[in-house]
């Protein structure tokens, strides 16, 4: 299930088409330095676990960015290889930028 994400992906959407890229999403977390708070980067982790399992997996990521960029995202991130982000692998993944 989805969050309706048509205000945050406006935002984020610099080349308006309807869909956050994998730049966007850095862009967006970097310039707010979501990876200096731990309140903040917890929300941030909870509305991308659109089905509160606790871990961020591909089809939540594609819930916010584009298929491309979920995957992506979810490539770079998981260090682990288990498919799906872990709240520190997160953590890591906005630390690295």
């Amino acid at each position: 299930r989805c969050i309706d994400l048509e205000t945050v992906t406006r935002m984020f959407d610099a080349e308006e088409a309807g869909e956050m890229d994998y730049s966007g999403f850095l862009a967006a977390i970097m310039d707010h330095r979501l990876e200096d708070r731990q309140d903040l980067v917890k929300a941030v982790y909870a509305f991308f676990d659109s089905d509160a399992d606790g871990t961020v997996s591909l089809s939540d990521l594609e819930c916010v960015l584009d298929t491309r960029s979920a995957k992506e995202v979810l490539e770079i991130g998981d260090t682990d290889g288990d498919g799906e982000l872990s709240f520190e692998e997160f953590l890591d993944l906005l630390r690295r930028g």
